[in-house]
């Protein structure tokens, strides 16, 4: 099995405005200069194509990944569609493919913790994310350091914390959620963030001191509340570093994580009539998905419960 999965853009989350509806809000950190981010928002490093172009050694031959990836899309795709044209099964592999390599994100199995390089991450909790940067050897001295958080506007995400919530336990604090990227129309300013250790309790107590709008955007109304609504402080507790959840068999992972993803899309269920949960009227916030339960198999297999 896998260490990797990669998730493509059709198991995200993608949203749709209705009547006086408007996209979410997440935060993320980043000390870099403002001018720049608001010149090309939040992009990937690189495309899960460029992950998969990588070798590796099977016993005594030399074979590449992404061979391998696209040979099984081809196989896979010529076999669920037998009997259908050529033209047809030859325009899924293309399509399929594209979203493989271009339209999708790497996460690992082991951690269920994306791969930061093919994704954007951000989160939905202000006070979590103002804990980045630090230096886990160093805690007095990193939060004595204001950070930079950025108000970001989200069409789509990935929800990472739902899986990791039974996955992986130890990250889903970070309430994460990822993207393909953010363009620099949905980057709608920048909060500095004051930071303060306190030993006693292994906490940070942060508090937001100031907000810059990016003036390029229609988002002025949206950072100066976030900036009121986080102005008084609040102590975080600094997150466990190490993974303390149940050791679990690989294969039964792999399956119930897979699973959980195709639940978390949030599209609409045809043979149950249920309504779309990706369309956001005024005033209201993303229709929060049921977490996703693991099997009687899984839990059995050490899943958190």
């Amino acid at each position: 099995m896998p260490d990797v999965l990669i998730v493509g853009d059709s198991l995200f989350r993608h949203f749709r405005l209705g009547s006086g509806g408007s996209f979410p809000i997440a935060f993320r950190s980043d000390t870099r200069p403002s001018a720049g981010i608001y010149a090309t928002g939040f992009q990937r490093k690189r495309f899960v194509v460029d992950w998969l172009d990588t070798e590796y050694t099977d016993g005594t031959t030399t074979k590449k990944r992404l061979d391998d990836a696209r040979a099984h899309i081809a196989a896979s795709i010529t076999g669920a569609m037998k009997g259908r044209s050529a033209t047809e099964v030859g325009a899924e592999i293309g399509r399929v493919t594209d979203e493989l390599e271009r339209r999708s994100v790497a996460l690992r199995v082991g951690n269920v913790d994306l791969d930061v390089e093919t994704a954007v991450c951000a989160t939905l909790d202000l006070p979590i994310a103002s804990l980045f940067p630090f230096d886990p050897k160093a805690l007095a001295v990193s939060f004595a350091k204001p950070t930079s958080i950025y108000v970001v506007r989200m069409q789509h995400w990935l929800e990472t914390y739902k899986v990791q919530r039974y996955c992986a336990p130890h990250l889903a604090y970070s309430r994460e959620v990822a993207s393909l990227g953010i363009p620099a129309t949905d980057v709608l300013g920048r909060l500095t963030v004051e930071r303060e250790y306190v030993s006693a309790t292994n906490s940070v107590r942060v508090r937001v001191t100031a907000a810059e709008v990016n003036t390029a955007t229609d988002g002025e109304a949206i950072v100066r509340a976030v900036a009121a609504a986080h102005a008084t402080p609040v102590t975080v507790a600094i997150p466990a570093q190490k993974d303390t959840s149940s050791a679990v068999d690989v294969d039964e992972k792999v399956g119930h994580i897979q699973t959980a993803l195709t639940q978390l899309t949030g599209n609409a269920d045809k043979t149950r009539f249920i309504r779309d949960s990706n369309e956001i009227t005024g005033g209201s916030t993303p229709k929060e998905l049921p977490d996703y339960k693991p099997t009687e198999k899984a839990r059995g297999r050490g899943f958190s419960q």
